[in-house]
């Protein structure tokens, strides 16, 4: 490490906990960088609690690592896109490969966007929100229902699909006049 407060931080550390402290950076368990340094694993659980040099000097290496994996990352996203940019635009590129190329874009793309969320009842209590706009949120969110023809009615009259809704009255006869659709009815009328 340069010579900045964390390093600084880790030199006033004993050759033991650095040797630990190097070891849980890299990756390492607990027990694995406890064995290697010649310590038991509940000493350097104890240090990590308990030693705040040694917690203060691990979150820093930690901290320091995390950066350069996020500048790494950053680079290879920006060689990512560059290859992205050359499969779009080379006209050699076979059309399979051009056409797969912008697919993962467009997913790409699609992520990056924010999800909608569902609205409580208390954020309509105290946030006050327009009941136009929970409207729209709703008529937009709703997805259409499946139902199969055998499959129970949705409006829930205990019928089957095909013999309620899936049916209107206007298009079934027995729907209009219900002594026709019950034989004990039918029965009773004659």
């Amino acid at each position: 490490m340069s010579s900045n407060p964390d390093s600084t931080l880790l030199n006033s550390l004993p050759a033991v906990q650095q040797q630990v402290l190097q070891a849980l950076v890299a990756g390492q368990s607990i027990t694995t960088a406890a064995q290697d340094a010649g310590v038991h694993r509940t000493t350097v659980h104890l240090w990590t609690r308990q030693h705040a040099p040694f917690a203060q000097a691990l979150l820093a290496a930690r901290q320091d690592k995390a950066d350069r994996l996020l500048d790494d990352l950053g680079d290879l996203a920006e060689l990512a896109i560059n290859t992205f940019r050359h499969l779009l635009t080379d006209q050699n590129a076979s059309p399979a490969t051009r056409l797969k190329a912008a697919m993962e874009i467009v997913k790409l793309v699609e992520l990056q966007r924010p999800t909608h969320r569902e609205i409580t009842l208390e954020e309509v209590k105290f946030h006050k929100i327009d009941s136009e706009i929970i409207l729209r949120q709703v008529a937009q969110e709703k997805p259409p229902i499946a139902v199969g023809r055998n499959a129970p009615c949705p409006c829930r009259s205990g019928l089957k699909f095909k013999r309620c809704c899936a049916n209107p009255p206007a298009q079934n006869p027995a729907a209009q006049n219900p002594v026709a659709q019950n034989p004990v009815a039918q029965a009773r009328a004659a």
